[in-house]
């Protein structure tokens, strides 16, 4: 059943199909998560560190919500088609206990429901490239599938995107070349929908894949790798000095790089003066006015910022401190059990599971520094969080009990 859910949103098209909001996915995340902890309840105790860190969150956004006299709306169910507000972030956190519980065990399920995610979303960017899209979306969305716009349509084609080049290099799999196949059309997708984060994550996981991949080839050769990055090094810098204005030009114009940096200003003056419990989850822009700067005015008259762009930051200037202290342990802790699981896991015996994981894990954190959050990659990014929990565990039990 949980494998399921991101199908499942993939298909969540309201009525209101002429606008991208995502208050109905939304919805089912958080429905989905309750109910799946009612038919299968977990035990808190087993993950007292992660239950720990995801009630101090909550906590500091009901805190700030009193503190702040925030509108209920905007605090339980987000607002401006973000909607990220505590019913869907307590969902997310149920998320990664469940899939930590499910699929420590039932791994493949996961990844094979990924794949079929992004299976339905390659397909459904080809139909709306020849225009043959049914669905009259709202003007000016661009090429988005059904994710909304051309940045996080990219953004999931990136983020996915290692899994069939994982079937590829599995000599287990059969049809091998059809795998390969599909992730060159994808690498061609992301290059053509218009969005500039798509193809940004797509050679990021691809370079994620080749370490962890070859990781004992490239560290077993150190002078090799000493040498290849001192000369990528003094080439980038040669071209960098010779082109700075066209190179500075060119990133600011595809990835809007000095637009990010004013919202991250933005949101760090706001947090200053709400150091403690932040301004209110999905609360920002009710302050973006009072600290705007003279660039953020000159974009128009009404550009009042909801999000930072930059998840780590939404954290702390939402929430407060601990609440960015929190998901920021929270991370950490991941990445403890992907280390631990790199350690431990005989890749002979090993589907691969665990390295699809991480690069995706990794791949939504990298999107999650430069952009908003959005619903459907942050259920990808959550649950193999949570799937990479339970495994490293269960190898761990495994282990423990092979000594006894």
């Amino acid at each position: 059943m949980l494998s399921l859910l991101p199908i499942l949103l993939f298909f969540s098209i309201t009525t209101f199909a002429t606008n991208v909001t995502t208050l109905l996915r939304t919805g089912l995340v958080a429905l989905f998560a309750f109910i799946i902890l009612i038919i299968k309840p977990i035990d808190f105790k087993k993950y007292m560190l992660l239950t720990i860190l995801f009630s101090t969150i909550i906590i500091c956004f009901i805190i700030s919500f009193v503190l702040n006299k925030q509108n209920y709306s905007s605090f339980l169910i987000g607002t401006y088609g973000r909607n990220t507000g505590i019913l869907a972030l307590t969902g997310l956190f149920l998320l990664v206990l469940q899939s930590a519980e499910y699929f420590s065990i039932f791994s493949k399920k996961l990844v094979s429901s990924l794949y079929l995610l992004l299976g339905l979303s390659f397909v459904y960017g080809i139909i709306q490239k020849l225009n043959l899209d049914p669905i009259n979306w709202e003007k000016g969305a661009g090429l988005g599938a059904t994710v909304g716009n051309p940045n996080f349509f990219g953004a999931l084609l990136g983020i996915l995107s290692i899994i069939p080049l994982f079937y590829f290099f599995n000599p287990r799999v059969k049809y091998k070349y059809l795998h390969l196949l599909i992730y060159v059309l994808i690498f061609i997708q992301t290059f053509t929908i218009g969005g500039s984060q798509g193809y940004i994550i797509f050679i990021f996981s691809l370079i994620l894949f080749i370490v962890i991949k070859f990781k004992e080839r490239i560290f077993n050769k150190p002078k090799l790798v000493i040498s290849s990055l001192l000369i990528f090094s003094f080439s980038f810098l040669l071209i960098l000095l010779r082109n700075l204005a066209n190179i500075t030009t060119t990133l600011n114009s595809s990835l809007q790089f000095q637009s990010r940096l004013e919202h991250w200003a933005l949101s760090i003056r706001i947090w200053r003066e709400h150091f403690l419990f932040g301004v209110g989850i999905e609360n920002l822009s009710s302050f973006s006015g009072e600290f705007r700067n003279k660039t953020m005015r000159d974009w128009g008259l009404y550009t009042l910022p909801d999000k930072s762009h930059n998840l780590f930051i939404d954290f702390f200037v939402t929430g407060g401190l601990f609440a960015g202290l929190c998901w920021i342990v929270f991370v950490f802790f991941v990445y403890q059990k992907i280390f631990f699981l790199l350690k431990s896991i005989d890749k002979k015996n090993d589907s691969g599971s665990m390295y699809v994981f991480a690069i995706i894990w990794t791949s939504w954190l990298f999107q999650s520094f430069f952009s908003p959050s959005h619903i459907i990659l942050d259920v990808c990014g959550v649950m193999t969080g949570g799937a990479l929990i339970g495994l490293a565990d269960k190898v761990n039990r495994e282990a423990k009990a092979y000594v006894k």
